[in-house]
């Protein structure tokens, strides 16, 4: 089975050794971190212009803060249009630019995690296949030795 995966993923991602698979996997990790950096930043930019679009609604229409309060649904109504504009504003089309990017950060998150879990099947598939070739080699092989030295140990009754 692990020769069917290691063909198959190896083919897809175009790696067939144990070292070039783990060196793409710690590519894919570092991008991983500066892609959560660059998220990180994206969501405070963006929190921030929505901060601002929420004191300039404050400021003029506090009543608008709570939906539930008597005056707000007469406060909207007198003043739609206003309202209107300013989610119309500099600010309000900063923050719909600023939530591409994010979205367009997590599309790009998103294909490079696809990648890191395709790259650590392949990774586990060859490791399991070197383990149980090294296994199959005898029993002076020292792998071996290890191997049957583990399952002494597990077999030996506890307290003894």
């Amino acid at each position: 089975m692990e020769d069917a995966v290691i063909a198959a993923l190896g083919a897809r991602l175009e790696l067939g050794d144990e070292a070039s698979v783990a060196a793409a996997l710690t590519a894919a990790e570092v991008e991983l971190e500066a892609l959560a950096l660059r998220l990180d930043e994206r969501v405070a930019a963006e929190d921030e212009v929505l901060h601002r679009i929420g004191f300039a609604l404050a400021a003029r229409w506090p009543e608008l803060l709570d939906p539930f309060r008597a005056d707000f649904d007469p406060t909207l109504r007198a003043n739609a249009s206003a309202v209107a504009a300013l989610l119309d504003s500099p600010d309000a089309r900063e923050h719909a630019r600023l939530r591409q990017e994010t979205d367009r950060v997590l599309m790009e998150e998103d294909q490079l995690r696809l990648r890191w879990v395709l790259l650590t099947r392949l990774s586990r598939a060859l490791e399991t296949r070197r383990l149980a070739r090294a296994l199959a080699r005898g029993s002076d092989d020292p792998s071996r030795v290890h191997y049957e030295a583990l399952l002494a140990c597990e077999r030996a009754p506890l307290g003894g």
